[in-house]
């Protein structure tokens, strides 16, 4: 399983997707971080769902089953909304973390992408955010 998945959706203009509310720590914002920047990724995921299929949910669900944090059950609720808003939560803040590791906290228009090439290859960021020859922005899971 090795998926690309299209995220250029979060940087338009008017975007809700704010990378320092959904993924933050607890020295900046307390003992509840984890918890308040889960509790922000649901309410964005509530109108904002990248895992638009059942086959990106799917893979998502894979692809978290690799770190070995979670079982298979954990991952799914007792419906299949309340599934789908926690996965594309839990997305959108392993994508929001990889973002502030990659760039801080800087806006979209002045990332550096060619230091992220450089970060990248010395292996300081994760490298699954990159951008195509389309010039869309996407965020890979897979190993």
């Amino acid at each position: 399983m090795n998926k690309e998945i299209n995220i250029t959706s979060l940087f338009v203009k008017g975007s809700k997707f704010v990378p320092f509310d959904l993924s933050n720590s607890v020295a900046v914002l307390g003992p509840g971080a984890g918890e308040t920047t889960y509790k922000n990724c649901l309410r964005l995921a509530a109108s904002v769902r990248i895992l638009n299929t059942k086959e990106l949910e799917k893979d998502f669900i894979e692809f978290l089953l690799e770190f070995g944090a979670w079982e298979r059950e954990d991952l799914i609720e007792d419906t299949e909304k309340e599934t789908s808003r926690q996965l594309n939560a839990l997305f959108l803040q392993f994508v929001a973390g990889d973002i502030r590791d990659a760039f801080g906290d800087t806006c979209f228009a002045e990332w550096d992408w060619n230091q992220y090439e450089i970060d990248e290859a010395k292996g300081t960021v994760s490298g699954r955010i990159y951008k195509g020859d389309d010039g869309e922005i996407y965020y890979y899971i897979g190993n």
